[in-house]
């Protein structure tokens, strides 16, 4: 590949232009040598040094797929005769159906999917048995248990939904249903709200401290007390 700039590219072999739209010298295209693009240099080496160099120089350039890239796939009469599954015997069945009969009627909250990994066995077997049973199909959301922890989690001090859900085994907008019914403001809005309470406070007992003494004696970052103060219609004190 030459260093030389043209505005316009020929191929010697085949005439095919090569040029940019603005008119530009552009260096020799990539892949080309002595003005010839690679179709033509696979050719030209075909009948100079034959069909396996030129197949070489193809596969070099990357305009011919390599030798052996894309080989007959192997047909199932070469594969052999398929290898039979091993059937279940009457008495297994038999035990596995009264496995997830004991654990849906022990756990009737519990998702097939948890009652599968128990028994070890598909959790779509556990929804057929069931079926078959007539055996109610697991609740959806949470039980009465993980609904009195979630209020008694979000009567206590703030804590994401995230974390109480985490924390119960429940999902998070269960969390945040349970936060809205009991209308529990969301953590970072009784954060805000504790954090003006607390600066106003101190406002209360000393108004002449200015945004950073009150941060360095609640312990709450500056900007925290300089929107509460804001929050409350409190001017910084003149210096």
């Amino acid at each position: 590949m030459t260093a030389e700039l043209r505005e316009v590219w020929v191929c010697a072999g085949c005439a095919m232009r090569v040029y940019v739209a603005c008119g530009d010298p552009i260096p020799e295209p990539r892949k080309w040598a002595d003005s010839t693009c690679p179709h033509c240099r696979v050719n030209r080496c075909r009948e100079a040094e034959g069909t396996k160099a030129a197949q070489l120089l193809g596969e070099k350039l990357g305009i011919w797929r390599k030798r052996g890239a894309f080989k007959k796939p192997i047909s199932k009469r070469d594969e052999g005769p398929p290898t039979k599954r091993p059937g279940m015997s009457r008495d297994a069945r038999r035990e596995r159906k009264e496995a997830v009969k004991e654990a849906a009627l022990a756990h009737p909250d519990r998702s097939n999917t948890d009652l599968a990994a128990e028994i070890g066995i598909d959790p779509r077997t556990v929804a057929h048995y069931r079926r078959e049973l007539g055996l109610a199909p697991a609740k959806r959301g949470p039980t009465d248990e993980q609904r009195e922890q979630v209020r008694r989690a979000l009567a206590g001090p703030a804590r994401p939904d995230t974390e109480i859900a985490e924390e119960v085994g429940c999902k998070v907008h269960h969390v945040s249903e349970a936060r809205k019914a009991l209308g529990i403001a969301p953590p970072a809005r009784r954060a805000k709200a504790e954090c003006e309470r607390r600066v106003a406070a101190v406002i209360e007992q000393h108004p002449d401290w200015g945004p950073k003494r009150i941060a360095a004696e609640i312990g709450e970052p500056l900007n925290s007390v300089r929107r509460s103060r804001h929050a409350l219609g409190l001017a910084a004190p003149s210096a």
